[in-house]
């Protein structure tokens, strides 16, 4: 189903959260929506897809708890060091909402960066570690790991990245969610043989577990 319940509905007539003591509107349960994105199944990091089910079936009956929100500031700030302010004002705000929408019209427009986005204008002090080029220089083979639908990391940046670093060996696991070390043994047997032996998979290697 798509998310219009939430990003439309929800504007004017937010869900109640009883375990927070407050409502819950349809942006931050989108925003919400992320982090129970990032793993199929349920991990010790979050409930997985089936709580991700399971919590819109229970906002759905009017209790939107488990989608409220638990800030962070030190995590932001470490965000906003280390990306530039994006937006400057409202209006580009509304504008790249607009944009997201459109282009991710399931999620209604909602990305994981929304918050570093949002939550970056008018931050007082400037980025001190920027995107850039990797500067790798006389380093060992480097294992870089990335599954080919993951909603955090996305495949194109590992491929970016393996581009960028002389020597490295990308390690592709087929299949969703972040990260592959918890939810597959031949990425753990693999990343184990790295740490331990400094032993890389062939190039092109893939794991489908």
């Amino acid at each position: 189903m798509g998310w219009g319940w939430t990003a439309d509905a929800t504007a004017h007539q937010p869900i109640p959260a009883p375990a927070g003591g407050r409502t819950v509107n349809g942006q931050e349960i989108q925003a919400n929506t992320q982090g129970m994105l990032l793993f199929k199944d349920p991990t010790v990091f979050g409930p997985g897809w089936p709580g991700l089910a399971a919590a819109i079936v229970k906002a759905r009956a009017g209790d939107a708890s488990d989608f409220l929100t638990f800030d962070d500031p030190a995590a932001l700030a470490i965000e906003c060091l280390d990306f530039p302010a994006q937006s400057r004002s409202f209006a580009d705000l509304a504008a790249r909402e607009r944009l997201a929408r459109a282009v991710s019209p399931h999620l209604g427009g909602s990305v994981q960066t929304w918050t570093v986005v949002a939550g970056c204008i008018g931050w007082p002090e400037p980025a001190t570690n920027p995107p850039h080029r990797a500067r790798v220089h006389g380093a060992p083979p480097i294992l870089i790991v990335n599954a080919t639908h993951d909603p955090s990391t996305a495949y194109v940046w590992a491929l970016g990245l393996h581009a960028q670093i002389p020597r490295s060996v990308l390690l592709t696991r087929i299949g969703d969610g972040h990260t592959s070390a918890l939810t597959s043994p031949c990425v753990r047997a693999a990343i184990d043989a790295y740490l331990i032996d400094r032993i890389t998979p062939r190039p092109g290697a893939t794991c489908t577990d």
